[in-house]
């Protein structure tokens, strides 16, 4: 995705996030989470102000249905510094991506059993958009090992 830079009063630089679709506010805490398909591509904006406050982090929920395997991958725009959990339906990490400073994270965690998870994506520097994708593969069946 390209960025358009605007300037405010004072030359104060700001990014236009050009194709990403803002997420559905509010979303800043895990009680607040926004449900989002497994398989599917949902965006979202962080870093921006809005009421007066800058927007630092979204919450996601998802619903596994069976045991098995949860990859979720992150890209942000190049001006969007990111970081990326995995919590389990009480809150504790399961996984985490936050070392160094990047704009795309992948996080996966094996032998889930079937629930409800939480996804964090929460900023680390600067502003843009990003896109966030949950993919879910079930564990074979026991009548097929």
């Amino acid at each position: 995705m390209r960025n358009r830079v605007r300037y405010w009063c004072g030359g104060i630089p700001w990014l236009d996030p050009v194709g990403y679709t803002p997420d559905r506010e509010p979303n800043d805490r895990r009680e607040e989470a926004q449900p989002i398909r497994l398989g599917a591509d949902t965006t979202g904006l962080l870093g921006y102000v809005s009421r007066n406050e800058r927007d630092t982090e979204d919450w996601f929920r998802v619903d596994t249905g069976a045991e098995g395997v949860l990859s979720v991958s992150v890209a942000a725009q190049e001006s969007l510094r990111i970081t990326l959990r995995l919590f389990d339906a009480e809150g504790r990490s399961l996984r985490a991506s936050t070392g160094g400073s990047t704009s795309s994270r992948d996080v996966e965690r094996t032998e889930l059993p079937a629930g409800v998870y939480f996804i964090r994506v929460a900023r680390s520097g600067g502003q843009g958009g990003y896109t966030v994708r949950p993919v879910f593969t079930p564990a074979p069946s026991a009548a097929s090992r």
